[in-house]
């Protein structure tokens, strides 16, 4: 699990655990449970700037900022699973929880 947790960026910041994020920000771990699936998870903050103003399409800002959700996984029987879930813009957000429900709700431990 700790191998996982640092494949998918997860770090110590003094006495905290979790993901950097931009602009100095951290985003500290919290327990996650979905399905029969435990883990950890945490919150990271990022803004990017387009250079090539000819791709953005009208009214559309130069700016970009969002969210991604990182989320480490054991199942039950000990297998280690990682996800990204970009969180999406604040003009169009997307519901990480309800996703890695679903996400989860379609996965069968084989042996």
């Amino acid at each position: 699990m700790d191998d996982a947790l640092d494949d998918m960026g997860f770090e110590h910041d003094g006495e905290r655990f979790g993901v950097p994020g931009g602009y100095g920000s951290f985003g500290e771990a919290e327990k996650a449970t979905y399905g029969a699936f435990q883990g950890l998870e945490a919150s990271g903050f990022y803004r990017g700037f387009i250079r090539d103003e000819t791709r953005l399409r009208k009214g559309e800002s130069r700016v970009c900022s969002g969210e991604v959700v990182t989320i480490v996984l054991k199942s039950p029987d000990g297998r280690i699973i990682g996800f990204e879930c970009d969180g999406g813009t604040p003009d169009e957000g997307i519901d990480c929880e309800s996703v890695m429900k679903r996400v989860t709700r379609t996965f069968r431990v084989l042996r």
